[in-house]
C-alpha cells in the first residue's frame, strides 16, 4: 500500500472493507483500499458560436476560437455586454463585418451600455465603425485585443495638393462618432486599456467624457486622422503608447491630423513617454471658440514628436499646460503656442526644426 501511495500523490487513501462513499465517484479500488481525486478536474465550460448582431451575453463568457463573419446594420453591436461583471473572452477569435470598402464599414463589433466592470480580452475585430465601444460605467478592462482596420474616410489629396474635402471637423462631436475608430469610451470612469492595437483605420482610440481612465502600452499607429484624441475627458493617464506616424495630408497643415487630440474642456490629463514621432502634428491642445471650450492644466513629460509634417506640440487658445522633457527634433516647429497664458516649457529638446524651436 505505502508503494502505491507514492505512485498516486494527488489521490486520499480511505481505508475498511466496509466502508461507503456517497456522492463522490472513486477513481480506483486496489487490495481493499478505495481511492478517489482530491480535486475533480471539471469539464471545460461550453463556449459561445455567435451567429447575429445583437447576441447579449453576461457573466464569464468565452467565444469559440474561429472566424465569424456578421454585419451589424443597426449599430447594436454583434456582441453585447448585457451586465455588470460581464467578461469576454475572445481569445483565438477573428470578428468581421464582411465589408470591403473602410469608408462604409457600419456597426460595432463588440459593445456595452450603462454597466459596470466589463473586461473584454484578446481577439480580433474589424470592419465596424468601431471595434469596441462601450458607454456608461465604471472599472472596466480592456486588454490584448486587435481593433484595427476599423472606419476610415477614403483621401483625396495627393503628396503635393491636398483636398479640402479630407479636412477633418475637430469642433464638433458628431463629426467624431461619424468617422469611428478602433475604441471608443464614453462616459465612462476608471477604465483600463492595455496592451490594444488599433491600426491602419481614420481613429484609434476615443475618450469621451471619460475620467479617471488609465491607457497605456497600446499600439495606435498608422493612422490617418487622430490615434488618441480626448472630448470633455479629464483626470486621465496617457502612458508608453505608439502612436507614431498618424498622418492624412502632406499640405495644409496635415488637414488635421494628430498623434493626441484635446479639445472640449479635457482637463488635467497626463500624457507621458508615448512615441507621437512622424505624424502631421504629434499634439494638440485646443480650444476653438464657441464651438469648444478650451483644455486646461494639462502635463505633457517626455514624449517624442520628432520628423512632425507641421508642429510637435500645438497649444491653442488655452492655459496652464505644462510641457516638460519633451522631444521634437527635425519637425516644422517643435512648439507652437497660440493665444495661451500660464504655459510651461521646460528642459524639451529641438534640433533642427525647419521654421523655429518655439514659434509664438
Amino acid at each position: 500500500v505505502a508503494a502505491r501511495s507514492a505512485r498516486l500523490p494527488a489521490l486520499a487513501r480511505i481505508s475498511g472493507a466496509a466502508m461507503s462513499v456517497v456522492g463522490v465517484a472513486l477513481s480506483a479500488a486496489v487490495a481493499g483500499t478505495l481511492w478517489l481525486p482530491m480535486r475533480p478536474v471539471p469539464a471545460e465550460a461550453p463556449c459561445l458560436r455567435p451567429t447575429r448582431a445583437g447576441t447579449q451575453v453576461q457573466g464569464d463568457v468565452r467565444v469559440c476560437p474561429g472566424r465569424y463573419r456578421i454585419a451589424d446594420p443597426g449599430e447594436r453591436g454583434v456582441i453585447i455586454a448585457a451586465a455588470s461583471g460581464t467578461r469576454i473572452d475572445l481569445t483565438g477569435v477573428t470578428l468581421e463585418s464582411g465589408d470591403s470598402v473602410p469608408a462604409r464599414y457600419t456597426g460595432f463589433g463588440i459593445a456595452s451600455r450603462s454597466v459596470d466592470g466589463v473586461t473584454v480580452l484578446g481577439g480580433v475585430v474589424r470592419g465596424y465603425r468601431f471595434g469596441l465601444r462601450i458607454e456608461g460605467g465604471r472599472g472596466h478592462r480592456v486588454s490584448g485585443i486587435d481593433v484595427s482596420g476599423s472606419r476610415a474616410q477614403r483621401l483625396s489629396s495627393t503628396a503635393g495638393q491636398a483636398d479640402s474635402a479630407d479636412l477633418i471637423d475637430t469642433g464638433h462631436l458628431t463629426a467624431s462618432d461619424s468617422y469611428g475608430g478602433g475604441l471608443l469610451l464614453k462616459g465612462t470612469v476608471g477604465a483600463t486599456v492595455t496592451g490594444v492595437t488599433a491600426r491602419g483605420a481614420q481613429n484609434g482610440l476615443g475618450l469621451v467624457d471619460a475620467r479617471d481612465s488609465y491607457v497605456a502600452d497600446n499600439d495606435l499607429s498608422g493612422n490617418s486622422g487622430w490615434g488618441l484624441h480626448l472630448w470633455h475627458s479629464s483626470h486621465n493617464e496617457i502612458a508608453r503608447n505608439n502612436v507614431a506616424h498618424t498622418r492624412r495630408c502632406e499640405t495644409s497643415g496635415g488637414c488635421g491630423a494628430a498623434a493626441v487630440l484635446l479639445r472640449e474642456g479635457s482637463d488635467s490629463n497626463t500624457i507621458s513617454d508615448n512615441d507621437l514621432s512622424a505624424s502631421s502634428t504629434g499634439v494638440i491642445v485646443a480650444g476653438e471658440p464657441p464651438l469648444t471650450r478650451p483644455s486646461i492644466g494639462n502635463l505633457f513629460h517626455r514624449n517624442d514628436a520628432s520628423l512632425a509634417l507641421e508642429s510637435g506640440f500645438v497649444a491653442r487658445q488655452t492655459w496652464a499646460t505644462t510641457f516638460l522633457e519633451n522631444r521634437a527634433d527635425s519637425s516644422g516647429s517643435g512648439f507652437r503656442l497660440i493665444r495661451v497664458s500660464a504655459t510651461t516649457l521646460r528642459g524639451n529638446t529641438v534640433i533642427g526644426s525647419r521654421d523655429a524651436g518655439i514659434a509664438a
